[in-house]
């Protein structure tokens, strides 16, 4: 849709992409294939891309017109270098597109104000997003801020605070450190109808299903048992929370998180370095199974550092890496490898490959060893396979340790909650329906 835009408005004289720099390699191909006649320079990362190359290509760029693709987490902070050459780009017919908008909803990370500052005046914006409200309604409150800096303050709501309180119900909340923070949780919303009716002239919606034949989605659950060490040590810790519940003390909601954590990654076989491991992790052995029946490729989504890398280990050659730990060259080179069939699997961290990979071309099977918490991330990691050229049956597969908080968070993601947020109401009465 983004390069049928930029088609459409080729009189405009430049482009500036803001993107998260895992979406940047996508658009740098399809700018290649495409449209390889627009001059386009790409800033992966601000701090290094200050190269008398890099100089000289933006220079030219800012001369001449074109398009200019730039890591949106270079936003993070005040970036006068980058500012240089975007500063004349404004000054003359320009377009802002913002991919994954939702990337900015936070309304209170610099980054957002930044980006809304810096671009306040240019003279077309264009926001994208899969998920525009995901997780929350109010997700909408910093995107908005993109489009239009006084967007909200023209509707009467001068800040952030007074938007929260007018499309929330909110709740106080103890933190450690015996610090109550007033009104600082989210438990419901109200007068969303409103809400709707703000925003809806300035969206256009493009439904998938409506404009694309693909294929069906089928999800298939298959049940883990805990092993008897895993099963201890998840009994364990639920004593520890039970304790801690029932001490009458105030519980801090960064803590009750840590223990929501450990649960998690119990399910995947992680147990505390104290204590002794001599078995297989149940998910892991579950895992090796399922691939073995076939000879398919498959995406397979880990939540956890420390699952990815057994995954990894125990798939040896077969697999490559897509998290964090892993440089973009290589994660790149991951991707490329797996859609020539190079690579039987690619195992992927939800936060850093869940938005913009297409890895449709040699697979229709996505396994979650363990799913992320956010709606969101869910639903976009889902469209990595089901998405244009893909032609099979997209096959979802959930590794779930029985009647653990991995069947929770199904059930919540199902909801469209996210279960590590809704976790800060746990108490020793509701403890069963979380763990």
């Amino acid at each position: 849709m983004s390069l049928q835009v930029m088609e459409q408005f080729s009189n405009i004289r430049n482009f500036i992409i803001l993107a998260p720099k895992s979406l940047l390699s996508g658009w740098v191909r399809e700018m290649s294939k495409h449209m390889d006649q627009v001059p386009f320079h790409c800033i992966w990362d601000s701090q290094r891309s200050r190269t008398d190359k890099d100089r000289i290509k933006l220079s030219d760029l800012v001369r001449k017109g074109g398009v200019l693709l730039v890591n949106v987490e270079s936003f993070g902070r005040k970036n006068e270098y980058l500012m240089q050459y975007i500063r004349p780009m404004l000054q003359e017919e320009t377009m802002v597109i913002l991919d994954e908008s939702s990337k900015v909803k936070d309304q209170a990370a610099h980054r957002t104000k930044y980006i809304a500052k810096t671009f306040e005046n240019a003279h077309y914006k264009l926001a994208l997003t899969g998920t525009l409200s995901a997780n929350s309604p109010l997700d909408v409150y910093g995107q908005f801020l993109f489009l239009q800096l006084d967007f909200w303050k023209a509707r009467g709501f001068r800040t952030w605070h007074l938007f929260k309180g007018f499309f929330a119900v909110l709740q106080d909340i103890y933190v450690q450190g015996g610090r109550t923070v007033k009104n600082g949780r989210v438990v419901g919303y109200r007068k969303l109808e409103q809400l709707a009716s703000i925003i809806r002239p300035y969206i256009t919606t493009i439904v998938k299903d409506e404009v694309l034949d693909l294929p069906e989605k089928v999800f298939e659950r298959i049940s883990i048992e805990l092993n008897d060490e895993e099963e201890s040590a998840y009994n364990d810790l639920k004593r520890q929370m039970m304790t801690i519940l029932t001490s009458g003390e105030l519980v801090a909601i960064d803590q009750k998180i840590s223990l929501y954590q450990k649960f998690r990654q119990l399910c995947g076989g992680w147990i505390e370095p104290s204590l002794p491991v001599t078995k297989t992790p149940s998910k892991l052995v579950a895992l090796l199974d399922l691939v073995s029946d076939n000879k398919e490729s498959a995406v397979i989504f880990a939540v956890y550092t420390h699952e990815i890398a057994q995954i990894c280990a125990a798939l040896g050659d077969l697999a490559g890496r897509y998290d964090g730990s892993v440089s973009i060259n290589d994660r790149q080179q991951n991707v490329d490898d797996f859609n020539d069939g190079k690579l039987r699997f690619l195992v992927v961290q939800p936060m850093a490959g869940a938005y913009g990979l297409n890895l449709q071309a040699n697979c229709n099977t996505i396994i979650y060893y363990s799913r992320p918490n956010s709606p969101e991330v869910f639903q976009q990691s889902q469209d990595r396979i089901h998405r244009i050229g893909q032609t099979s049956t997209c096959f979802y597969i959930d590794l779930v340790a029985d009647g653990r908080i991995d069947e929770k968070i199904i059930e919540a993601l199902e909801a469209k909650e996210d279960l590590s947020k809704l976790f800060a109401n746990i108490s020793a009465g509701n403890l069963d329906d979380f763990i």
